[in-house]
């Protein structure tokens, strides 16, 4: 169903966005730029503009807010048995590109959203449902298990889902157009963690260790801070 547009937080790189609700879902997201087709859109059609969910199984109550002076957002769940926290944002790229503004083309920018998982208190079962949509949910996207994550896949457009999780392939909505999900369940303790990093345009999975992405997180919490401080209000 459709959430009222105040339960939504919308996290960005200076180049694209994406739209981040209060249970944790991803409902719009353009890519590469913030004028392109989306990925997610289910804030347009729920039924099968597509989205990106992290939440408990459980019943929970969810807040979020942004890091101080930071464009990183925090959403905090509280259920029964423990607390957990997803942070999402965009990592920030410099300009570096082909097009003569700094920028490289739509076919060839990388986009990248960038999903923190931490247990803070006790324990909690937490989902994760990964259903994109390319190109406003035109044609078919298609979702494949790979080592290290699930990729996307919808004519020439493409996208890959980087994980330690084990996902598996469901099959949805066959009701109103049958659509694949791809679904793991994560069991979590006070003070585990686990990345997830969502990569459009490429297909390539980095082997990476979880260091890299809490320091790509502090690297782009510098970044607005110092943003922040050259404001002139």
């Amino acid at each position: 169903m459709y959430k009222p547009i105040r339960d939504y937080a919308i996290i960005g790189n200076r180049r694209s966005a994406a739209l981040v609700a209060k249970d944790g879902t991803i409902d719009w997201a353009p890519a590469p730029f913030l004028d392109s087709p989306s990925v997610f859109a289910a804030i347009l059609d729920y039924t099968k503009g597509g989205f990106w969910a992290i939440q408990p199984v459980e019943k929970f109550e969810t807040s979020h807010e942004y890091l101080p002076e930071t464009n990183i957002l925090v959403t905090i769940f509280q259920t029964k048995d423990g607390v957990v926290e997803v942070t999402d944002y965009l990592p920030v790229e410099q300009a570096n590109g082909t097009n003569g503004n700094g920028l490289k083309s739509e076919d060839e920018a990388i986009l990248e959203i960038q999903r923190k998982i931490a247990c803070k208190e006790g324990k909690s079962k937490v989902k994760v449902f990964f259903q994109p949509r390319f190109n406003y949910a035109r044609g078919e996207t298609i979702l494949s298990l790979v080592d290290g994550g699930v990729v996307a896949e919808n004519g020439k457009r493409k996208g890959v889902l980087v994980s330690k999780a084990e996902y598996v392939i469901e099959k949805v909505d066959a009701h109103i157009e049958e659509q694949q999900r791809a679904a793991a369940y994560l069991d979590m303790k006070k003070g585990d963690t686990h990345y997830l990093t969502f990569r459009y345009n490429t297909t390539d999975i980095p082997l990476q260790k979880d260091e890299h992405y809490e320091n790509e997180l502090q690297e782009t919490k510098k970044f607005w801070e110092d943003w922040t401080h050259r404001c002139d209000l």
